[in-house]
């Protein structure tokens, strides 16, 4: 569905009957956009899913966390001179008191980090999932695959429902927390992502392995 179909079914489930007659209808568009792409961002984060997007973080002597892209959903490698670099999920300032080339990363609020700091200029690369950008255009379509599009729509109406004390909340509440059930026991997805236009021209999902294309393709 196109960004445009899902804003029309949305207020059509909502029974937004002043739609018919106006486009603005009774609910703001503003807010039905932003719940769409709240909702597929939602689905991202819940289900481990997303667009694989490569991000260089040059580090600065003595500078031991960078903060992280703002579409950030997970990690799936950090490399660092063709290897793959070690996560640490117990880093405590000892760690970080040392100075190096980096073999180890940590995540920690908004920011990644490297063990030890690194004592000169690298060129990290973070390879991660991201939702790919907001929905913007009428012709945008979600990166999610197309059997779980109607989900943003019943996210949506659940968000509508609650700003407007709505007695289907619980309802709208229910389909979302089903389907997003569903697509976390889906796995073939993964085998399935497509490169998205709003990403950019990174190269999507390299192959794992094939570490002179992916490095070539940034």
């Amino acid at each position: 569905m196109t960004f445009r179909e899902l804003i029309n079914e949305t207020r059509y489930l909502l029974r937004d009957t002043n739609f018919l007659t106006n486009n603005e209808g009774q609910y703001v568009e503003t807010y039905l956009k932003n719940w769409l792409n709240e909702g597929e961002r939602q689905f991202c984060l819940i289900t481990d899913f997303g667009v694989e997007q490569a991000y260089n973080i040059t580090s600065v002597s003595g500078t031991a966390e960078y903060a992280l892209p703002n579409d950030f959903i997970r990690e799936v490698s950090v490399i660092y001179n063709y290897n793959n670099l070690l996560k640490d999920r117990y880093v405590n300032s000892l760690k970080i008191s040392t100075t190096g080339t980096p073999y180890a990363y940590y995540l920690r609020m908004n920011n990644i980090g490297f063990i030890p700091t690194p004592n000169n200029t690298y060129t990290i690369i973070l390879v991660y999932l991201t939702q790919g950008g907001n929905m913007v255009n009428d012709n945008d379509v979600p990166i999610i695959p197309t059997i779980y599009q109607d989900i943003l729509i019943h996210y949506a109406c659940m968000k509508a429902s609650l700003q407007g004390d709505d007695v289907r909340y619980k309802y709208f509440r229910e389909i979302w927390g089903e389907k997003i059930q569903m697509a976390k026991q889906h796995w073939f997805y993964r085998d399935n992502m497509q490169a998205d236009s709003r990403v950019g021209t990174g190269n999507i999902n390299p192959v794992v392995g094939d570490m002179d294309n992916f490095i070539t393709g940034i």
